[in-house]
């Protein structure tokens, strides 16, 4: 329905977007004016304009793309038992490749934002959480500080040892993800 009354007659203008109503998706911006003469109980539509500026033809299907977010949980443990565990380590989180112009998330509880680096320190036991990670966006984390420590990361139950000024890319799916240091 497009919400005019039969007898009415002009030419009406209609909004068609989608409300952000769910923090777990990064919603398209996009929206559509749809122009439509009226003319009794008959409506002839005479353009849509994609943003409000772009024509577009009659017969397109008007979309709209989402994405999916997930959180990034960073762990850290130290397992030597004589190790000094008091200490601070960097970890910068980088976002690339991310399907469409998406803004990472803004500064948290813990980690700061600038550009498309996320930056935080945690200690022996911590752990962060990054939330409003795009779904398809490239991520790499890098222990920046090992103060001579071997680093070893798990990713889905994986091991690994990390040479230093090495890091770990991931691509984000559906899931959140783990990365314990």
């Amino acid at each position: 329905s497009l919400g005019y009354s039969s007898g009415t007659s002009g030419t009406k203008y209609y909004k068609i977007y989608e409300p952000h109503i769910d923090d777990r998706f990064i919603y398209d911006d996009t929206f559509y004016i749809v122009e439509v003469n009226t003319t009794g109980s008959a409506a002839e539509l005479i353009s849509i304009k994609k943003n409000g500026t772009e024509e577009i033809a009659l017969d397109s299907t008007l979309g709209f793309v989402n994405r999916k977010t997930v959180k990034l949980n960073v762990t850290k443990e130290v397992v030597e038992k004589l190790s000094d565990k008091t200490f601070d380590f960097s970890v910068t989180v980088t976002l690339d490749g991310a399907p469409f112009d998406v803004a990472p998330p803004g500064d948290g509880a813990g980690y700061t934002v600038d550009g498309n680096v996320i930056s935080f320190t945690l200690m022996h036991n911590k752990a962060i959480t990054i939330p409003y990670i795009p779904h398809g966006a490239e991520i790499t984390v890098s222990e920046i500080t090992t103060n001579g420590y071997i680093v070893y990361y798990t990713v889905e139950g994986v091991h690994n040892e990390l040479q230093l000024g090495d890091s770990v890319t991931l691509v984000v799916n559906s899931s959140d993800l783990t990365v314990h240091f």
